[in-house]
């Protein structure tokens, strides 16, 4: 909240001011989102327009009815409210109308109390194959930065390569700068009706269909640049950002995108995996100009004039393999660990809908618990309910 909330005076808000135990329910947009405000954990906060806030009633405990909120029974109770508007938005009254489980008020203590010991344990392990897959991934970047910067013979003899961010390199490459090795190439599609691309920061030049895109799509792409596979294609204001790759595709791209086609024979990925590999995003970075890093450009000038380092053809072909495959364990130890990620989070939601509808009685097993001294979850802010309001609450 401090660090992305909206700060405003309290004397503009003091009738939206909340409350501890105040739940705040998204009506339109993210409908459904909720949030539970705790003012030792939040400090003051204001709500916006766009929530509804609840005060729950005493018979009912905040954190009893906030869990209810990310069971697939209320999930079906926003589906049909949705479905009966004439647009996405659910207000207060139609909130209001929702059922709801209420089990005494010991039962919902102990089935809140259940439900925080189990996320913290769930939350644990989650955080723990987090940690593995930014471990992995450091090992991917460092698999590939060193292959395209050094080679695979660790004895090869080195020679400087009077570039910084590359240091020394086996002596029988070169370095050459980009207008030796690539030029811009703008073809203008005349129908607008070849496959659609865009450069995705994960993967790459991509169809845009098979990337999550929100921007508009354009009413026409006629105009829009042409690209061939082995092409390299640059989205000039997120460069710095891996925000380029060589083509595999056959299709248009925007006409802000930078086209360049290799003027010597190279290989491709080897291509490809130099330019996204993170030694070379310094130089990208370094070559790219503007007056906030959200809007820093690489001109055509700019990336011609880059200097690249390149090994001999055979070797790029033996880079690309041995990369390929040291990869794809790497990729495959990530895959297991984010599949265990989403089969952990699957069974927090089953639990949840269990226990809070009924069908799990915890009673017993909550009592056994034993109280955790300062391991307690502060209200709302646990990763059972993904809780942020995603910045409806403003600070005062």
């Amino acid at each position: 909240m401090k660090d992305q909330g909206v700060f405003l005076p309290k004397s503009e808000v003091r009738d939206y001011l909340l409350s501890d135990g105040d739940l705040l329910i998204s009506r339109s947009g993210t409908i459904g989102r909720s949030f539970l405000y705790n003012s030792e954990v939040h400090g003051p906060c204001a709500y916006a327009g766009y929530l509804v806030r609840f005060v729950p009633a005493s018979v009912v405990v905040p954190r009893f009815l906030f869990l209810y909120t990310k069971t697939q029974a209320f999930a079906g109770f926003l589906r049909v409210m949705s479905i009966s508007s004439t647009i996405e938005n659910v207000n207060g009254d139609k909130y209001a109308n929702a059922y709801c489980p209420l089990p005494p008020l010991p039962e919902q203590r102990a089935i809140v109390r259940y439900l925080d010991h189990a996320d913290r344990r769930i939350r644990r392990y989650v955080d723990a194959k987090e940690r593995l897959i930014a471990l992995l991934e450091e090992e991917r970047q460092a698999v590939v930065a060193r292959a395209v910067t050094r080679g695979l013979d660790p004895n090869a003899r080195l020679k400087p390569s009077g570039v910084p961010w590359l240091g020394d390199m086996p002596t029988h490459w070169e370095v050459r700068r980009g207008k030796m090795l690539f030029q811009p190439i703008d073809v203008r599609s005349d129908t607008g009706s070849e496959e659609l691309l865009t450069v995705s920061a994960a993967r790459g030049v991509v169809p845009r269909k098979s990337a999550n895109v929100t921007m508009f799509k354009a009413e026409s792409y006629v105009g829009y640049k042409l690209c061939w596979p082995g092409d390299l294609v640059i989205n000039s204001l997120w460069a710095w950002a891996h925000g380029l790759g060589v083509s595999q595709h056959l299709g248009i791209v925007s006409s802000a995108y930078g086209v360049y086609r290799p003027l010597t024979k190279v290989h491709a990925r080897f291509i490809h995996l130099l330019v996204r590999s993170v030694p070379f995003q310094w130089e990208l970075q370094v070559r790219s100009k503007g007056i906030w890093i959200s809007r820093l450009q690489l001109t055509d000038e700019a990336f011609l004039g880059a200097p690249i380092p390149i090994p001999p053809l055979a070797e790029q072909r033996a880079i690309v393999e041995y990369v390929d495959r040291a990869t794809a364990r790497i990729d495959a130890a990530t895959a297991r660990a984010r599949r265990q990620i989403e089969l952990l989070e699957e069974y927090r939601a089953r639990l949840i809908a269990d226990v809070v509808t009924g069908k799990l009685d915890v009673r017993d097993a909550a009592a056994q618990l034993a109280e955790q001294a300062g391991d307690r979850e502060p209200v709302g802010g646990s990763a059972l309910g993904g809780s942020g309001t995603g910045g409806g609450a403003a600070e005062v």
